[in-house]
């Protein structure tokens, strides 16, 4: 959709990433959480999958110019949302590995899998143990 001559709004839905209902027209909604580890709302459908693939949608569409306004925290640009995706898409993997490894979610939890950012992204409401559960819980 054009608004005028040099505005364009685009929105686009998005699959299991917060819920199971997301939509994103440059404001991202709970898909970004700029500076905190995300709420992924397991029982409404969300999960790390469908986050990431969400953030990557995202990613699709945005340029160096793109201001990105996120459910939370500050407005930011594309390489703060690479940064977070790189971000959830490193936690995922350890979790998975981890978790493939036979460990419980206490196990995995214990194992500082998300050290290097504890103290930037696990100042919101989701905690670094929060966040590993909710990885951990969200995985098949």
């Amino acid at each position: 959709m054009h608004l005028d001559s040099t505005l364009q709004l685009m929105a686009m839905h998005v699959h299991n990433a917060h819920t199971d209902g997301d939509a994103m027209i440059l404001h991202t909604g709970d898909v970004f959480f700029n500076g905190r580890y995300p709420f992924i709302d397991l029982n409404s459908g969300g999960t790390i999958d469908g986050t990431i693939k969400a953030v990557n949608s995202a990613l699709f569409i945005v340029n160096k110019d793109t201001k990105i306004i996120p459910g939370h925290g500050e407005v930011a640009n594309g390489d703060d949302l690479m940064r977070y995706r790189d971000l959830l898409m490193t936690i995922r993997e350890r979790v998975k590995n981890a978790k493939d490894s036979g460990k419980t979610l206490e196990q995995v939890q214990s194992m500082g899998l998300t050290k290097e950012w504890d103290k930037a992204q696990g100042q919101g409401k989701t905690k670094p143990r929060d966040m590993v559960e909710s990885v951990y819980n969200s995985l098949d």
